[in-house]
């Protein structure tokens, strides 16, 4: 690929996502968009294909371009949905995505980041269920969430929470889910959560430690 673009200046980093770094309008000489989306592109397809490591920083440079700008961290107001299934210990779908409606709290995010890792789990069982090889009856697929209360939202019998509707619809597509024991919440630490390296910048060691999560060699 640097071959491909002929960029053969740049210097290694330790790390996808500085998480100290903040992406910002660009000051200095116009880039062209064609070449930008050209790389973008080519970066997205390795970020989607083999390399979930850098599916969020890929992610990240993506909205510039397509917002025109660089965008200052001040201004999101939309969180950042990531979700990684793992079949014997690797990699075999994942996701880093922006969410396409503003939560008013972190359980609202959790809600909605949770509900897009349930509809792709239930893409998962079916075809786990096509497969001949695979023995049947498949279990529930156990999905990992750091948000107890979440977690706990979602397993009430009933809630008098008021929700307006885009959060209820997602709401009662995973109580549906977990009715049909098409899949499982189990509650995880933040600092296990391979998925935390698909919504933000981590350090070197947490980026190490999270790539070995997913089945990834350094």
């Amino acid at each position: 690929m640097l071959k491909k673009f002929n960029y053969f200046e740049c210097k290694p980093t330790p790390t996808p996502y500085d998480p100290n770094v903040h992406l910002k309008k660009n000051q200095g000489e116009p880039f062209s968009q064609l070449k930008y989306s050209q790389m973008i592109g080519s970066l997205l397809y390795i970020a989607n294909k083999t390399r979930p490591d850098i599916a969020y920083a890929v992610g990240r440079l993506s909205r510039g371009y397509s917002d025109a700008n660089w965008i200052t961290d001040n201004e999101e107001v939309k969180s950042t949905s990531g979700y990684i299934f793992l079949l014997g210990g690797a990699a075999i779908s994942w996701g880093s995505k922006k969410q396409t409606i503003i939560s008013r709290s972190t359980m609202e995010s959790e809600l909605i980041a949770l509900d897009t890792t349930c509809t792709e789990a239930e893409w998962i069982k079916s075809l786990l269920m096509d497969m001949p090889m695979v023995e049947k009856p498949l279990p529930a697929l156990s999905i990992h969430c750091d948000c107890k209360a979440t977690i706990d939202l979602v397993k009430q019998s009933h809630t008098n929470r008021k929700m307006n509707r885009h959060i209820h619809v997602r709401y009662k597509s995973m109580k549906s889910l977990l009715s049909k024991n098409i899949v499982s919440l189990d509650y995880v630490k933040s600092e296990n959560n391979i998925a935390d390296q698909l919504t933000k910048g981590l350090s070197r060691s947490r980026v190490l430690e999270m790539s070995r999560g997913m089945g990834l060699s350094p």
